[in-house]
């Protein structure tokens, strides 16, 4: 057990709306992706000036960074190129980053501070990473692969409702958790 203190600069999905919603007057995509990725770094900077060198420093944020890997699962909306934050915008002087959003689990590689994407991506194993920190030396840094606990499956009902209750009847993936992507002709 360690009594130092840790210090932690988290910061929720930056939204263009929650980052000024008219970031640019340009409508070239590679200016707006800039403009983006420089108000989340400028965001990040004013909150890491809370870092203290006596403390485990900590930054956690829900956002797509360039070069990332996505799935499958992520909506293309979501990861634009117009949404995307360069490495170099992530804090600097953090023992730990932990990032959200991408689902498959990766290490950001270009990031001036240890960065991970924890992920949870379907038919993935799952797994956790241990952060060991003190104020005055390097994060160790663990991934653990986890042999207890429940799968993510995909389910895609294209059948609608009644294709899902079937499912569920016969038993199908029982001891799963389930995203379901329901296809529907009308509101239930």
């Amino acid at each position: 057990g360690s009594d130092e203190p840790a210090v932690g600069a988290a910061l929720p999905y930056p939204s263009e709306a929650r980052l000024n919603e008219v970031l640019t007057a340009e409508a070239d995509e590679a200016a707006l992706q800039k403009a983006y990725s420089d108000r989340v770094a400028e965001v990040f900077g004013a909150l890491a000036r809370g870092f203290r060198p006596d403390a485990v420093r900590l930054a956690m944020s829900h956002l797509f960074v360039a070069g990332g890997k996505e799935s499958d699962s992520e909506r293309p909306l979501q990861v634009g190129l117009a949404s995307a934050v360069a490495p170099s915008g992530l804090p600097q002087g953090a023992h730990y980053i932990a990032l959200g959003h991408l689902h498959r689990p990766q290490t950001v590689h270009a990031a001036p501070s240890p960065a991970r994407y924890s992920g949870s991506e379907a038919g993935q194993a799952k797994s956790v990473v241990v952060v060991d920190a003190g104020a005055h030396r390097e994060a160790k840094i663990e991934e653990i692969h986890l042999s207890a606990g429940r799968p993510l499956v995909r389910w895609k009902a294209e059948g609608g409702l009644p294709q899902v209750e079937a499912w569920c009847a016969a038993g199908r993936d029982a001891n799963a958790w389930v995203d379901l992507e329901l296809h529907l002709t009308a509101p239930l």
